[in-house]
């Protein structure tokens, strides 16, 4: 997408001498006439200027000196904000060139940034002072804020305007909030206290969401050239890393550990970044943007990810990092995991395409980890309420649309749950066992309740399954648990006879069920028979061969009977029944 900042701005053109017009596509000052037209169009000097002013004025000057070179080092910074800021107006006025006063007002929120940074360590040495510098420092910078605009004539809504003043205050009093405990290195307030920067930044970005869904009327006619969502998110894309930088700025100059230790690691901007997520979320729904939507529903397992980013050598971060997982229960790629899920219940409920899919992803990534899990490395423990969980969810499109595939999945989850959660409850060494037989009543219900080729797959799979459990058992590969009355064993095949009886008539194939049936029947007789036909045969000699006659009698008649058409004959009598 081409910028909508270079369009229609009165931005000039680079202009084509003469020379170049009569050049060759081949000539060797091609390459540097392409460089001086991309410097000129794109002018990187404001950022470089920027750049060597605040390097200078840092090197020239100690915050944490005396009160002339605190003096010295803000009014630099003050200053240099100043004259970007007049020169952005000046601009504005002369030729309107859009581009690069884009350039000084980002420039200008990002010296505001450099001035709250600079002013930590005076806050460090004397807490009063300290503060009274940061108090001046947001003054100035909502005056030049306003001031900027006003000269720009730039239209800043109100619902724009506030989250902007609250990011921009809490980089400036958010350290005099921790000015009492900055003596305590050690102390789990001042910990705290840094890991909550992202939080309450975090907060003050939800403050966009009710602007977000008033859509691009709310900044139409705004004074610029750039439409939504170019205005004004580019503005408060530069103010969400400015977050980052202050979060991670404020572990290095108000926790004093010594050299560059820190307890700064990629979990204390989560809670920021899955907050202004959100937003870019609702920003993509306004704007019917699906790939900006699925860009949102990717970045929360990749903040899980950003979770785990941390020095792990380092005793001062592996210190807090366990007293954060002791206080709160899980360590923060657990937590950071959870958020994901709660935030994609959210575009569940907002029905964004494919969330129900990234919601059952985030829960299985719960149920496959352990609570103080650091990393992916550590060793899987499994958990069944997530799959419960995953089940409800799976559960709302499979009311809307009547799924097998999906009703089996359902089931399985459930069968899995139980079997993590409750499986080994009463049926020590049998766990197996139980979960067999709650895989086979999941497979016979969900072939019976559905009509489909999927369904009817699974009867004739629920009819194998009866007749694999019934031999399993009768072969010794399976036993009843211990504890269970003497009868349970002989009435197992009666009852799985019964099943297959019941299921074959309401059902499933019932030539197979009925067959099942008959074989259970049989073995579940067979010893009784066996014992009965041994005695009866120490009193007739000849029995062997009488039974083997009888056998290949009854054989010879369903012969013939299928010769003479019966099996036909009573085909056509049961359709006409």
């Amino acid at each position: 997408m081409d910028d909508p900042g270079v369009e229609g701005t009165g931005q000039r053109q680079f202009p084509e001498s003469p020379a170049r017009r009569s050049s060759q596509p081949g000539s060797v000052w091609a390459p540097a006439r392409g460089l001086a037209k991309l410097l000129y169009s794109h002018n990187p000097f404001y950022l470089l200027s920027a750049w060597l002013v605040f390097s200078g004025l840092r090197a020239s000057f100690d915050t944490g000196g005396q009160a002339i070179a605190i003096w010295a080092l803000i009014g630099g910074l003050a200053g240099y904000a100043v004259l970007l800021a007049i020169t952005a107006c000046v601009l504005i006025r002369l030729g309107r060139v859009w581009e690069d006063i884009r350039t000084l007002v980002l420039l200008v929120l990002l010296m505001f940034v450099a001035i709250s940074v600079s002013l930590d360590d005076a806050l460090a040495n004397e807490l009063y002072r300290g503060a009274c510098w940061l108090a001046v420092g947001l003054v100035f910078a909502i005056a030049v804020s306003e001031g900027l605009l006003r000269g720009l004539r730039v239209r800043l809504r109100l619902g724009f305007r506030l989250p902007y003043y609250l990011l921009l205050a809490l980089f400036f009093l958010y350290p005099v909030a921790l000015g009492s405990v900055l003596t305590s290195p050690s102390s789990a307030a001042l910990q705290w206290g840094l890991f909550g920067f992202s939080v309450a930044a975090g907060v003050a970005a939800l403050t966009l969401l009710p602007a977000v869904r008033r859509g691009p009327h709310y900044v139409r006619d705004n004074g610029t050239p750039w439409p939504w969502p170019w205005f004004p998110w580019t503005w408060f894309g530069l103010m969400g890393l400015a977050v980052c930088m202050r979060s991670y700025y404020l572990c290095m100059s108000l926790h004093f550990v010594g050299g560059r230790a820190t307890i700064f690691g990629g979990y204390f901007l989560v809670p920021f970044l899955l907050a202004a997520n959100v937003v870019l979320l609702e920003l993509a729904i306004v704007a019917k943007n699906v790939a900006c939507q699925r860009w949102a529903l990717a970045a929360p397992l990749v903040l899980s990810a950003l979770a785990t980013v941390g020095p792990v050598d380092e005793p001062v971060y592996l210190r807090f990092l366990s007293l954060f997982s002791d206080t709160l229960g899980a360590s923060p790629l657990y937590l950071s995991l959870t958020g994901a899920a709660v935030f994609y219940g959210f575009c569940w409920l907002r029905r964004v395409p494919t969330a129900t899919s990234a919601l059952s992803l985030a829960l299985a990534g719960m149920a496959c980890l352990d609570p103080r899990a650091v990393d992916l490395t550590d060793p899987l423990t499994f958990h069944g309420w997530p799959l419960v969980a995953i089940a409800m969810v799976q559960s709302v499109p499979l009311a809307a649309r009547r799924d097998s595939r999906r009703a089996l999945f359902v089931a399985c989850l459930l069968v899995a749950a139980w079997q993590i959660e409750w499986g080994g409850t009463g049926f020590a060494g049998y766990e197996i066992l139980s979960g067999a037989h709650l895989l086979l009543v999941a497979v016979l219900a969900v072939g019976a309740a559905f009509d489909d080729p999927f369904a009817r797959l699974l009867r004739w799979l629920g009819a194998g399954l009866l007749l694999a459990v019934g031999i399993a058992m009768v072969v010794g590969v399976a036993q009843a648990p211990s504890g269970w009355p003497w009868w349970s064993t002989y009435a197992y095949l009666p009852m799985l006879a019964a099943i297959a009886l019941a299921y074959g008539v309401w059902a499933g194939p019932r030539a197979v069920c009925y067959a099942v049936a008959v074989i259970h029947v049989a073995n579940s007789l067979a010893p009784w028979l066996f014992r009965g036909y041994m005695g009866v045969r120490r009193h007739v000699a000849g029995l062997d061969q009488l039974t083997l006659g009888a056998a290949f009698f009854l054989v010879a008649l369903a012969i013939s009977l299928l010769k003479v058409g019966a099996l036909e004959r009573w085909r056509r009598w049961r359709k006409a029944g």
